[in-house]
């Protein structure tokens, strides 16, 4: 793939992209397998008020399922910080509102970045591996593949 500049320089940008498999149906309409996108949720400890820390890492918890303490360890690093990066699409956008809501609370600091008032919430994007979901577990894996390689050789 290539692009051209604004000055009429061309550039080739190296893309990857992993093709997305579809279910796996049997004749009799069981789906044996099938794929599903999976979300990430980062954020940067210093975007968080101090005084509001312990409401954000209860808030996401219940979100996500994941223990306020560990959250916020996390969050005191004061660095960027992916929490989690299983979630599925409708947790996903749960907790683009609840960024939202927390704005609104007052949880997130304000920066100043070229003299404008910017404020950094939930971070929450799309991986780029997604999730194979098998009947009866990952009993068929082996039989109907991996799908990222981890597999065995050849099979993918």
């Amino acid at each position: 793939m290539w692009r051209q500049n604004k000055t009429g320089a061309i550039h080739t940008i190296k893309t990857e992209t992993r093709p997305f498999r579809g279910s796996i149906v049997t004749t009799d309409d069981v789906t044996l397998s099938s794929s599903a996108d999976t979300w990430y949720l980062a954020f940067d400890g210093r975007n968080i008020l101090p005084e509001k820390r312990r409401v954000f890492a209860e808030m996401v918890g219940l979100y996500t399922g994941l223990k306020p303490e560990g959250l916020l360890s996390l969050v005191e690093s004061e660095r960027r910080q992916v929490a989690t990066e299983t979630l599925d699409t409708k947790s996903a956008k749960a907790l683009k509102r609840l960024s939202v809501a927390l704005d609104k609370m007052g949880v997130f600091a304000t920066r100043y970045i070229g003299g404008k008032p910017i404020r950094y919430g939930l971070e929450v994007r799309p991986n780029p591996v997604k999730k194979r979901n098998y009947l009866y577990g990952g009993l068929a894996q082996p039989i109907l593949g991996f799908l990222d390689g981890s597999g065995e050789s050849g099979i993918s």
